[in-house]
Protein backbone atom coordinates (compact mmCIF):
# COMPACT_ATOMS: atom_id res chain seq x y z
CA UNK A 1 0.00 0.00 0.00
CA UNK A 2 0.75 3.77 0.54
CA UNK A 3 3.54 4.94 2.54
CA UNK A 4 2.08 7.13 4.95
CA UNK A 5 4.08 10.08 7.16
CA UNK A 6 2.46 12.06 10.26
CA UNK A 7 3.98 15.44 10.43
CA UNK A 8 2.60 18.42 13.34
CA UNK A 9 -0.32 18.09 15.80
CA UNK A 10 -3.74 18.35 15.76
CA UNK A 11 -6.54 20.12 18.52
CA UNK A 12 -10.19 20.41 18.54
CA UNK A 13 -13.33 19.66 20.66
CA UNK A 14 -16.83 18.31 20.03
CA UNK A 15 -19.63 21.08 19.80
CA UNK A 16 -16.75 23.90 21.15
CA UNK A 17 -14.26 24.58 23.57
CA UNK A 18 -13.31 22.49 26.20
CA UNK A 19 -13.12 24.12 29.38
CA UNK A 20 -9.89 24.38 31.16
CA UNK A 21 -8.97 23.17 35.03
CA UNK A 22 -8.14 26.27 37.00
CA UNK A 23 -6.90 26.21 40.36
CA UNK A 24 -9.25 27.95 42.98
CA UNK A 25 -8.32 30.89 44.38
CA UNK A 26 -8.95 31.95 48.16
CA UNK A 27 -9.40 35.81 48.98
CA UNK A 28 -6.41 37.11 50.87
CA UNK A 29 -6.84 36.27 54.74
CA UNK A 30 -6.79 40.04 56.58
CA UNK A 31 -4.42 40.60 59.27
CA UNK A 32 -5.02 41.54 62.89
CA UNK A 33 -2.63 44.44 64.74
CA UNK A 34 -1.22 42.59 67.92
CA UNK A 35 -2.77 44.46 71.47
CA UNK A 36 -0.48 44.62 74.33
CA UNK A 37 -1.70 44.46 77.74
CA UNK A 38 -0.20 46.17 80.28
CA UNK A 39 -0.96 44.47 83.92
CA UNK A 40 -0.37 47.31 87.14
CA UNK A 41 -0.16 46.33 90.30
CA UNK A 42 -1.50 48.20 93.15
CA UNK A 43 0.35 47.29 96.77
CA UNK A 44 -1.54 47.67 99.82
CA UNK A 45 -0.57 50.50 102.33
CA UNK A 46 1.01 51.98 99.52
CA UNK A 47 0.66 56.37 100.69
CA UNK A 48 2.02 59.42 98.48
CA UNK A 49 2.68 62.86 100.14
CA UNK A 50 5.30 62.27 102.59
CA UNK A 51 6.34 59.47 105.04
CA UNK A 52 3.79 57.27 105.63
CA UNK A 53 2.41 57.51 109.10
CA UNK A 54 2.16 54.34 111.52
CA UNK A 55 -1.54 53.66 112.02
CA UNK A 56 -2.52 52.08 115.56
CA UNK A 57 -3.68 48.78 114.14
CA UNK A 58 -2.96 46.77 117.59
CA UNK A 59 -4.24 42.95 117.85
CA UNK A 60 -6.61 43.07 114.84
CA UNK A 61 -3.16 43.60 112.85
CA UNK A 62 -2.09 40.08 113.83
CA UNK A 63 -5.44 38.91 113.16
CA UNK A 64 -5.98 39.89 109.63
CA UNK A 65 -2.32 38.94 108.33
CA UNK A 66 -2.87 35.70 109.37
CA UNK A 67 -6.27 35.25 107.35
CA UNK A 68 -4.80 36.87 104.49
CA UNK A 69 -1.72 33.99 104.60
CA UNK A 70 -4.24 31.43 105.21
CA UNK A 71 -6.72 32.72 101.77
CA UNK A 72 -3.48 33.05 99.87
CA UNK A 73 -2.02 30.20 100.59
CA UNK A 74 -4.95 27.88 100.14
CA UNK A 75 -6.00 29.50 97.31
CA UNK A 76 -2.58 28.81 95.32
CA UNK A 77 -2.80 25.55 96.94
CA UNK A 78 -6.08 24.95 94.89
CA UNK A 79 -4.90 26.62 91.79
CA UNK A 80 -1.96 24.15 91.83
CA UNK A 81 -3.99 20.81 92.43
CA UNK A 82 -6.70 21.99 90.02
CA UNK A 83 -4.23 22.93 87.07
CA UNK A 84 -1.67 19.96 87.65
CA UNK A 85 -0.78 17.64 84.63
CA UNK A 86 -0.90 13.83 85.99
CA UNK A 87 1.49 12.95 82.50
CA UNK A 88 3.85 15.94 82.69
CA UNK A 89 7.03 15.02 80.76
CA UNK A 90 5.38 12.48 78.67
CA UNK A 91 4.99 13.57 74.55
CA UNK A 92 1.45 14.24 73.48
CA UNK A 93 -0.21 11.62 72.05
CA UNK A 94 -1.19 11.69 68.16
CA UNK A 95 -3.87 10.74 66.16
CA UNK A 96 -2.93 7.61 63.73
CA UNK A 97 -5.51 9.06 60.92
CA UNK A 98 -3.62 10.27 58.10
CA UNK A 99 -3.49 14.07 57.68
CA UNK A 100 -4.54 15.37 54.20
CA UNK A 101 -2.97 18.97 53.19
CA UNK A 102 -5.51 21.65 50.76
CA UNK A 103 -2.85 21.31 48.06
CA UNK A 104 -3.41 17.74 48.12
CA UNK A 105 -6.82 17.82 48.03
CA UNK A 106 -6.58 21.04 45.03
CA UNK A 107 -5.01 18.56 42.97
CA UNK A 108 -6.84 15.90 42.95
CA UNK A 109 -10.21 17.10 42.36
CA UNK A 110 -8.63 19.49 39.76
CA UNK A 111 -7.39 16.50 37.43
CA UNK A 112 -9.26 16.18 34.45
CA UNK A 113 -11.03 12.77 34.03
CA UNK A 114 -9.12 11.05 31.10
CA UNK A 115 -11.10 10.39 27.79
CA UNK A 116 -11.56 6.33 27.73
CA UNK A 117 -13.84 3.85 25.80
CA UNK A 118 -14.65 0.44 25.19
CA UNK A 119 -14.23 -1.94 22.64
CA UNK A 120 -17.39 -3.51 20.89
CA UNK A 121 -15.52 -7.23 20.51
CA UNK A 122 -12.91 -9.29 22.00
CA UNK A 123 -9.56 -8.67 20.70
CA UNK A 124 -10.18 -5.05 19.84
CA UNK A 125 -9.23 -1.85 21.06
CA UNK A 126 -11.08 1.47 21.32
CA UNK A 127 -9.32 4.28 20.27
CA UNK A 128 -10.24 7.47 22.15
CA UNK A 129 -9.58 10.92 20.37
CA UNK A 130 -10.85 13.16 22.93
CA UNK A 131 -10.22 16.35 20.89
CA UNK A 132 -12.63 15.03 18.05
CA UNK A 133 -15.09 13.55 20.42
CA UNK A 134 -15.72 10.29 19.43
CA UNK A 135 -13.87 6.86 19.69
CA UNK A 136 -13.77 4.31 17.19
CA UNK A 137 -12.61 0.62 17.45
CA UNK A 138 -9.59 -1.57 15.35
CA UNK A 139 -8.65 -4.98 15.87
CA UNK A 140 -6.11 -5.46 18.36
CA UNK A 141 -3.25 -6.14 15.38
CA UNK A 142 -3.53 -2.64 14.53
CA UNK A 143 -1.41 0.07 16.27
CA UNK A 144 -2.36 3.25 17.61
CA UNK A 145 -0.28 6.27 16.54
CA UNK A 146 1.49 8.46 19.47
CA UNK A 147 -1.11 11.64 20.57
CA UNK A 148 1.20 14.03 18.45
CA UNK A 149 1.29 12.38 15.28
CA UNK A 150 -0.71 14.17 12.16
CA UNK A 151 -2.01 12.66 8.53
CA UNK A 152 -2.48 15.08 5.76
CA UNK A 153 -4.61 15.25 3.42
CA UNK A 154 -3.11 16.14 -0.05
CA UNK A 155 -5.90 18.90 -1.71
CA UNK A 156 -7.58 20.02 1.97
CA UNK A 157 -4.64 21.31 3.86
CA UNK A 158 -7.06 22.17 6.70
CA UNK A 159 -7.60 18.52 7.04
CA UNK A 160 -5.63 17.03 9.89
CA UNK A 161 -6.13 13.74 10.60
CA UNK A 162 -5.23 12.78 14.21
CA UNK A 163 -6.36 9.68 16.32
CA UNK A 164 -4.31 7.50 14.31
CA UNK A 165 -3.75 3.68 14.15
CA UNK A 166 -2.36 1.73 11.42
CA UNK A 167 -1.51 -1.91 10.59
CA UNK A 168 0.61 -4.21 8.69
CA UNK A 169 4.13 -1.71 8.56
CA UNK A 170 6.52 -3.24 5.60
CA UNK A 171 9.34 -2.51 3.53
CA UNK A 172 9.50 -3.22 -0.28
CA UNK A 173 11.97 -1.80 -2.73
CA UNK A 174 13.10 0.01 -0.47
CA UNK A 175 10.43 2.09 0.59
CA UNK A 176 8.01 1.73 3.87
CA UNK A 177 4.50 1.09 3.38
CA UNK A 178 1.45 -0.47 5.43
CA UNK A 179 -1.76 -2.33 5.05
CA UNK A 180 -4.51 0.12 6.87
CA UNK A 181 -4.96 3.15 8.57
CA UNK A 182 -7.32 5.08 10.35
CA UNK A 183 -7.80 8.80 11.64
CA UNK A 184 -10.03 11.15 12.64
CA UNK A 185 -10.64 14.88 12.20
CA UNK A 186 -12.39 18.00 13.56
CA UNK A 187 -13.74 20.61 11.12
CA UNK A 188 -15.80 23.17 11.20
CA UNK A 189 -20.16 22.99 10.55
CA UNK A 190 -20.75 22.49 6.71
CA UNK A 191 -22.13 19.82 4.55
CA UNK A 192 -21.55 16.12 5.49
CA UNK A 193 -21.73 14.67 2.35
CA UNK A 194 -20.15 16.76 0.41
CA UNK A 195 -17.20 17.18 3.26
CA UNK A 196 -17.19 13.03 3.23
CA UNK A 197 -16.80 12.56 -0.65
CA UNK A 198 -14.28 15.48 -1.20
CA UNK A 199 -11.59 13.16 1.89
CA UNK A 200 -12.46 10.00 0.22
CA UNK A 201 -11.89 11.44 -3.44
CA UNK A 202 -8.47 12.95 -2.52
CA UNK A 203 -7.01 10.02 -0.11
CA UNK A 204 -8.07 7.85 -2.93
CA UNK A 205 -5.28 9.54 -5.10
CA UNK A 206 -2.90 10.19 -2.65
CA UNK A 207 -2.80 6.76 -0.79
CA UNK A 208 -2.66 4.60 -4.14
CA UNK A 209 -0.73 7.11 -6.52
CA UNK A 210 2.77 5.44 -6.39
CA UNK A 211 1.19 2.87 -8.95
CA UNK A 212 1.88 3.78 -12.35
CA UNK A 213 -2.09 3.14 -12.87
CA UNK A 214 -4.60 3.23 -10.44
CA UNK A 215 -8.74 3.95 -10.97
CA UNK A 216 -10.30 4.99 -8.04
CA UNK A 217 -14.84 4.56 -7.88
CA UNK A 218 -16.00 6.66 -5.41
CA UNK A 219 -19.63 6.30 -4.47
CA UNK A 220 -22.38 9.26 -3.33
CA UNK A 221 -22.95 9.91 0.37
CA UNK A 222 -25.34 8.08 2.04
CA UNK A 223 -27.26 8.38 5.54
CA UNK A 224 -26.30 5.56 8.39
CA UNK A 225 -27.01 5.53 12.00
CA UNK A 226 -24.59 4.51 14.10
CA UNK A 227 -25.40 1.15 15.81
CA UNK A 228 -26.53 1.40 18.97
CA UNK A 229 -27.35 5.13 19.09
CA UNK A 230 -29.20 7.80 17.29
CA UNK A 231 -26.84 9.61 16.17
CA UNK A 232 -26.65 9.80 12.21
CA UNK A 233 -23.67 10.58 9.89
CA UNK A 234 -22.79 10.19 5.83
CA UNK A 235 -20.71 7.62 4.60
CA UNK A 236 -18.82 7.54 1.41
CA UNK A 237 -17.19 4.34 0.08
CA UNK A 238 -14.14 4.24 -2.31
CA UNK A 239 -12.52 0.62 -4.00
CA UNK A 240 -9.25 1.31 -5.84
CA UNK A 241 -7.49 -0.97 -8.28
CA UNK A 242 -4.37 -0.61 -9.04
CA UNK A 243 -1.47 -1.72 -11.21
CA UNK A 244 2.03 -1.67 -12.44
CA UNK A 245 3.78 -1.75 -8.79
CA UNK A 246 4.09 -5.31 -7.00
CA UNK A 247 4.76 -3.80 -3.56
CA UNK A 248 1.72 -2.27 -3.69
CA UNK A 249 -2.53 -3.64 -3.35
CA UNK A 250 -4.19 -4.37 -6.21
CA UNK A 251 -7.04 -3.30 -4.60
CA UNK A 252 -7.89 -1.14 -1.45
CA UNK A 253 -10.97 0.68 0.34
CA UNK A 254 -11.17 4.12 1.97
CA UNK A 255 -14.35 4.58 3.67
CA UNK A 256 -15.03 8.18 4.94
CA UNK A 257 -17.76 8.98 7.46
CA UNK A 258 -18.67 12.33 8.67
CA UNK A 259 -21.38 13.15 11.78
CA UNK A 260 -22.61 16.62 12.34
CA UNK A 261 -23.07 18.32 15.64
CA UNK A 262 -24.38 21.75 16.72
CA UNK A 263 -21.00 23.38 15.60
CA UNK A 264 -18.90 20.92 13.69
CA UNK A 265 -18.09 17.95 11.47
CA UNK A 266 -16.25 15.21 12.75
CA UNK A 267 -14.39 12.89 10.31
CA UNK A 268 -13.36 9.25 10.78
CA UNK A 269 -11.49 7.73 7.65
CA UNK A 270 -10.68 3.76 7.19
CA UNK A 271 -8.38 3.05 5.19
CA UNK A 272 -7.03 -0.86 4.05
CA UNK A 273 -5.42 -3.61 1.67
CA UNK A 274 -8.08 -5.72 0.52
CA UNK A 275 -6.27 -7.44 -2.18
CA UNK A 276 -2.46 -7.94 -3.81
CA UNK A 277 1.09 -6.30 -2.53
CA UNK A 278 4.26 -7.58 -1.76
CA UNK A 279 4.50 -11.13 -1.02
CA UNK A 280 6.42 -11.08 2.17
CA UNK A 281 3.73 -8.07 3.21
CA UNK A 282 1.57 -9.06 6.27
CA UNK A 283 -2.28 -10.33 5.73
CA UNK A 284 -4.67 -8.19 3.72
CA UNK A 285 -7.35 -6.50 5.63
CA UNK A 286 -10.89 -7.74 5.36
CA UNK A 287 -13.71 -5.47 3.78
CA UNK A 288 -15.65 -6.86 6.75
CA UNK A 289 -12.89 -5.47 9.48
CA UNK A 290 -13.57 -2.12 7.83
CA UNK A 291 -17.13 -1.76 8.51
CA UNK A 292 -16.55 -2.79 11.85
CA UNK A 293 -14.55 0.35 12.69
CA UNK A 294 -17.26 2.52 10.66
CA UNK A 295 -20.18 0.44 12.90
CA UNK A 296 -18.17 1.17 16.14
CA UNK A 297 -17.76 4.67 15.91
CA UNK A 298 -19.27 6.11 19.14
CA UNK A 299 -19.29 9.96 20.84
CA UNK A 300 -17.38 9.61 24.26
CA UNK A 301 -19.44 11.04 26.96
Amino acid sequence: MRRVTHPGDGQGGWGGQQGGWGQPSYPQTGGFPQQQQQAQYGGLGVYSGGPPQRPNRGPWLVVGIIVAVLVLVGGGLTVFLLNRDPDKGAAPATSSAPTTTSSEETTKSSAPPAASCEAHAAKWTCVAVKSVGFGYDVPDTWKPATPTSVGVVEGLPDVKLIGLATYGDYKCGGKGYNRGNTGAALLPKGDAGATAKDIATKLSTQYYKSAPTSNAVVGEPKEITLPKTTVKGMLVDSVITTSGNNCLATKGSIRVLVLQSTDNLHVFMANGDLEGGATDAPAAVSEADLQAMVDSVKPLS
